[in-house]
């Protein structure tokens, strides 16, 4: 288990995927990365996601992101799961958006303030049901608490 590093990010803060996974680890593909040993989980947004079938996008205050999984129905296992339950097991999600040069930029912390299944294309251009989380700027007055995981 690596030493717990503390995120020291600022908004706007730009950082290459490389070096935050050797900072904290975490899955190094994918757009959910939960870093063993940090009570953190990393999201990755950008262009590249809408090739598996994910719709990220800002409305008003709330962010839709899409969970994990490129092909059939998602589930709330492993990274999804992770991130519905993130306020329950005290862990903190962040956000970045990737830069047309490939790095990240620092957008802020979020926090899960409801989900909901959506019919959706997969990476095979199946329809699927999806999961799409509502995020909300953690401190904000849009992030309302979240109830318990089921």
């Amino acid at each position: 288990m690596k030493k717990d590093r503390e995120f020291t990010f600022r908004p706007g803060d730009v950082v290459s995927r490389e070096r935050l996974h050797r900072l904290f680890g975490g899955q190094e593909r994918g757009g959910i990365s939960t870093p063993r040993g940090h009570p953190y989980i990393f999201l990755f947004t950008g262009a590249r996601g809408e090739a598996y079938g994910h719709e990220h996008a800002w409305e008003g205050d709330i962010y839709h992101y899409t969970g994990e999984g490129q092909r059939g129905d998602m589930e709330f296992t492993l990274r999804n799961k992770a991130l519905r339950d993130h306020a329950h097991h005290g862990k903190r999600v962040f956000l970045f958006q990737e830069r047309p040069d490939g790095k990240q930029e620092f957008v802020g912390e979020m926090v899960v303030r409801s989900w909901r299944h959506k019919t959706q294309k997969d990476l095979s251009g199946k329809e699927r049901s999806g999961i799409v989380f509502e995020l909300a700027r953690a401190g904000s007055s849009a992030a309302a608490p979240y109830p318990d995981p089921v």
